[in-house]
């Protein structure tokens, strides 16, 4: 299988904090893989997925992405290569209040030529596929963000992501505010999405009942073990 994402001899902490919150010898995650990060609130989830997204940079050791070393870039090359190949879907969602639905969803084509190429319709025809998938009515297209319930801008966030066939999704607690039922409708849609992409999947969440949905099942508790099976870089399943 293809790599996507390596991580190697990586050491990570915070300026006032001298203890590493991760030391992680090897880490590779392949193409289509859909991953889960698991772990109470404040123990580095988010963290993680903003060291892979290159929001945060490691004291130590080399973080690859589609066979490239973010160490090299500069901050703006940083942030070029995020826009051109990963889509984010935030806990917060980041969602512009004063642009319509489809403004959002389409935003990130005017930051990256390279996913704006792979949209095959006119790009707001692709945005209202992407939002009816998710559950986003037609009458909803034309609204304006703070008119909409939380886990509709969830939605609206996760179209964002995808729009213009990203390679990965990076997705902080997406579930949290949805109930059960809506909840399990948002993983079936947001698998095909993947699916049909061959989007690589790495989700953080504490809900454990999201497990069965993913091909791994990654303790934010094993990033800080120097453990055989860590080293071997055969991450436990759960």
């Amino acid at each position: 299988m293809e790599s996507v994402i390596h991580l190697s001899d990586i050491s990570f902490n915070w300026k006032d904090n001298t203890t590493p919150l991760f030391n992680i010898p090897s880490l590779t995650i392949q193409k289509g893989e859909k991953v889960l990060l698991q772990g109470r609130s404040g123990s580095g989830k988010s963290t993680f997925l903003h060291l892979i997204g290159g929001f945060l940079s490691s004291n130590k050791g080399k973080v690859s992405i589609l066979d490239h070393d973010l160490s090299v870039f500069s901050p703006a090359e940083k942030d070029q290569f995020r826009a051109d190949h990963v889509g984010y879907i935030f806990q917060q969602f980041n969602l512009i209040p004063y642009l319509s639905v489809i403004e959002n969803v389409v935003l990130p084509l005017r930051f990256s030529t390279i996913r704006k190429s792979k949209v095959r319709k006119e790009v707001n025809t692709e945005a209202e596929k992407l939002l009816l998938k998710l559950g986003i009515t037609v009458n909803l297209h034309g609204s304006e963000i703070n008119t909409l319930s939380v886990g509709q801008q969830q939605r609206v966030a996760a179209a964002r992501a995808f729009i213009g066939h990203p390679e990965i999704i990076l997705a902080d607690e997406p579930t949290s505010a949805l109930d059960s039922y809506s909840k399990a409708q948002f993983m079936d849609v947001l698998l095909q999405l993947c699916k049909e992409n061959n989007a690589t999947l790495i989700m953080v969440s504490h809900d454990e009942t999201l497990t069965s949905y993913f091909d791994q099942i990654l303790p934010i508790s094993t990033f800080n073990s120097t453990s055989e099976a860590l080293e071997n870089n055969h991450l436990p399943f759960i």
